[in-house]
């Protein structure tokens, strides 16, 4: 961006297209070699630069991925310490939340003191998880709100506003897409093949 700014014309060569053209050893001469090879391809794509916003969406995203990863190992973990003391809960994180406030409040399993302590610092920390993931989620659609085409794609079906910044965060304007057939392969949605021979 500090480069469009100045008037220059920013082009991204996805890494995997500059491999190719590597020749011997990793440095930075042969590496500017293989960039200038790759950038006089006619059919290597160029990777659009990221606006201010797609970043926030998609650091965003990011840290909500991990901290979604932190609650499930968290959620496992007590699944796991409960039920060496006789305790199993019922399939699903809601069911596991309910139930756990429930037996932490009456200590309904007559749980030894410290396994009732470590499940109760266990359960603070996941509802301090959910806040937060909570709030990125919030964050999230904040931010996508306030981007022209955000509602037109949550008007597609099955896009949520999860999806739907995802999309928006990957994808940008859409213009380096010549036609419909193009973002659906960039997607991983090919048609099925249905002809004959090997």
């Amino acid at each position: 961006r500090q480069f469009q700014a100045l008037g220059y014309q920013v082009q991204l060569i996805p890494a995997q297209h500059v491999k190719p053209f590597v020749a011997n050893q990793k440095n930075d001469a042969n590496d500017a070699l293989a960039i200038c090879e790759a950038v006089f391809r006619p059919n290597i794509h160029m990777v659009p630069v990221k606006t201010v916003e797609q970043q926030d969406i998609k650091a965003l995203r990011c840290v909500r991925s991990r901290l979604v990863q932190n609650r499930t190992a968290m959620v496992n973990q007590i699944r796991s310490l409960a039920s060496e003391s006789g305790v199993i809960f019922s399939v699903g994180r809601l069911q596991l939340q309910a139930s756990l406030s429930r037996i932490l409040a009456n200590n309904e399993h007559e749980l030894s003191h410290t396994l009732h302590y470590l499940l109760k610092l266990l359960y603070e920390d996941l509802c301090v998880l959910n806040e937060r993931i909570n709030q990125i989620e919030r964050d999230i659609k904040a931010l996508c709100q306030i981007q022209p085409r955000y509602n037109a794609l949550l008007s597609i079906p099955g896009f949520g506003p999860l999806v739907t910044a995802s999309f928006m965060s990957e994808l940008g304007s859409g213009h380096q897409f010549k036609n419909g057939r193009q973002l659906s392969a960039w997607c991983g949605l090919v048609p099925s093949q249905s002809s004959s021979g090997g």
